[in-house]
């Protein structure tokens, strides 16, 4: 028998962007791919942190992929909800973080483009066994295998049959990241570099949601890693209340700062920050939006959001990338001054 929330779906659907999921299956086998599997390195074991970037970023954006299960995210407001993801070629079964685009591709605290961009801009600085921002891209679903596995929806953009969204791997055997220990961060060298890189990075981004929810710390003890998982509010736009009172992460506020990371920054110019102009571009064939390789913008009108026929790019607005530009401008010159410290 029909329940009284699906019958107020069922006549809420011609008006609404969001229909309700298909019903979850009880006896689903939530069972992932070992970290070994995963990062294609035997001499990982059970409960080791894995974050192989290199690997999971372009088989997250391009490979085949069958949604096995979804789950609601147990906090946040934007809806996001976990897939479990099977990648047939590769053999491998992943936990992804999936948050549809709002039509157009942009909507309030919605906006793939700085989280694709947050994973971007970190490696300028970091190597990949350093990153602070899992892998993350823009992935698009066929409509119709996305209505069945996921939620019945509308095309993200007009004249097209995909559902867009950002795609960002899952980090399982982590815990919510407590406060800066300043006495830690002096005398364990492994934890003051992730700490120190984790900053750099919200510094620059001008992380606008810095509550502790977004962040995470890996359980391994042999791989400490602080972790940024949700960078929705960066760059520009809508700021949490919150960083209006308690800065955090927003500013730097460790210690010391690694000198080997601001001489990499040093080297950063104008054209490096222009390239997030376009973090993400799409190709409309046979009304599917497909990866495409990434090409100069199509129109410089400033958007986060440009489409032209069959193209479409996502990228930071000239103002956002703007805004680096004179942050990591402040920041080298207080560094100079002997504001900030360095180890």
């Amino acid at each position: 028998m029909a329940t009284l929330r699906s019958i107020v779906d069922s006549v809420l659907a011609p008006f609404s962007g969001l229909r309700s999921p298909p019903e979850s299956s009880d006896d689903f086998d939530a069972t992932v791919s070992p970290a070994s599997v995963i990062a294609d390195d035997p001499t990982l074991q059970a409960g080791s942190f894995c974050m192989p970037s290199l690997r999971l970023a372009p088989l997250l954006r391009d490979a085949e992929v069958e949604i096995l299960h979804t789950e609601k995210c147990t906090s946040g407001v934007t809806g996001a909800q976990i897939f479990y993801l099977r990648l047939p070629k590769e053999g491998v079964v992943l936990k992804a973080k999936w948050k549809e685009s709002k039509h157009g591709g942009t909507g309030l605290n919605n906006e793939p483009r700085k989280e694709v961009a947050s994973f971007l801009v970190q490696k300028w600085f970091l190597a990949p066994e350093e990153y602070v921002v899992p892998p993350t891209v823009c992935r698009a679903f066929p409509l119709d295998q996305y209505s069945q596995a996921v939620q019945q929806t509308k095309p993200t953009f007009d004249g097209t049959r995909s559902v867009l969204g950002v795609l960002s791997y899952w980090l399982d055997d982590t815990e919510a990241m407590p406060a800066l220990d300043e006495a830690r961060f002096a005398t364990d060298t492994a934890y003051r570099d992730t700490m120190a890189n984790l900053n750099l990075l919200t510094y620059l981004i001008d992380h606008r949601d810095t509550r502790p929810a977004n962040f995470l710390f890996s359980k391994d003890p042999a791989r400490p890693r602080a972790l940024s998982i949700d960078n929705s509010l960066a760059f520009s736009g809508l700021v949490n209340p919150r960083v209006l009172f308690v800065h955090e992460w927003r500013q730097i506020i460790v210690p010391k700062l690694p000198r080997a990371k601001i001489d990499l920054l040093r080297a950063v110019k104008r054209p490096a920050l222009d390239e997030l102009r376009v973090v993400a571009q799409m190709a409309v064939c046979d009304g599917e939006l497909r990866p495409a390789q990434r090409s100069a913008p199509m129109v410089e009108n400033g958007d986060g959001v440009l489409r032209d026929g069959g193209v479409v790019q996502l990228g930071l607005e000239v103002s956002e990338i703007d805004g680096i530009e004179e942050r990591v401008t402040k920041l080298l010159t207080e560094v100079d001054a002997g504001q900030i410290e360095l180890y």
